[in-house]
């Protein structure tokens, strides 16, 4: 395992002294790494970057990559001292062998803006992350349903899927949401064990005796502050 995660290492050469590394997935357990998985994730880090096409807005290449958190599209090479490329996650229906280069620039063409929400005025995002595809309104992130179209998911639709309910990863729902602490959110949620607080990707105990959701909804940012400073 090492700075950015769990890789490979395979040794090739006459001599076998020369060292091919290639990074796992964080998605794929690396005890449930097959022979033919360990082949491929080698022949591609052996391979390095290979064009699958090109951009004809800039005239990029366009780059299949496998990365920590999986495979991946990259618009250009990675200069140092220059920003990173334009990246997109691969959908789980798409691999690094068969993705074509149209679906590469649809990924590239993220994200979508939908159009503006009426209440805010701010712009409506959709694109695919880590988690799958997802809409965004001012820091707010929410899934898309099973039979939304990233590419074709309109305004109306995205508007539909804002208004409703938020809730956690493993379905804990949001009981109260707070002004941010220390630039990171800050919330309440209600899980499978109870109510507790996510402060930025941690999550905070709160005291049994507070532990009440008729106390929650009364809470300022104050009280929640002075819970994750003892914690």
């Amino acid at each position: 395992v090492g700075r950015y995660g769990p890789y490979i290492i395979a040794n090739e050469g006459a001599k076998k002294s020369e060292e091919i590394h290639a990074s796992i997935p964080e998605h794929i357990a690396p005890a449930d790494l097959a022979n033919d998985d360990l082949d491929e994730l080698i022949e591609l880090a052996k391979r390095g970057p290979e064009p699958i096409g090109v951009d004809p807005k800039t005239g990029k290449n366009i780059y299949c990559l496998v990365g920590r958190y999986g495979p991946y599209v990259q618009l250009g090479e990675q200069v140092e001292g220059e920003d990173k490329p334009k990246r997109g996650s691969l959908p789980k229906h798409l691999t690094p062998q068969t993705i074509t280069e149209e679906e590469a620039l649809e990924i590239l063409s993220l994200p979508r803006e939908l159009g503006v929400h009426p209440d805010t005025q701010k712009p409506i995002l959709a694109n695919n992350g880590r988690f799958g595809p997802y809409v965004m309104h001012d820091g707010d992130f929410r899934s898309l349903k099973k039979d939304d179209d990233l590419h074709q998911i309109d305004l109306k639709r995205a508007l539909e899927i804002l208004s409703e309910e938020k809730k956690g990863r493993r379905g804990a729902k949001i009981v109260k949401e707070f002004e941010k602490y220390k630039k990171k959110k800050l919330a309440v949620y209600d899980g499978k064990y109870g109510l507790y607080i996510k402060h930025g990707t941690k999550n905070i105990s709160i005291p049994e005796d507070l532990r009440k959701t008729e106390l929650v909804e009364k809470w300022t940012n104050k009280e929640v502050e002075e819970i994750i400073k003892k914690a």
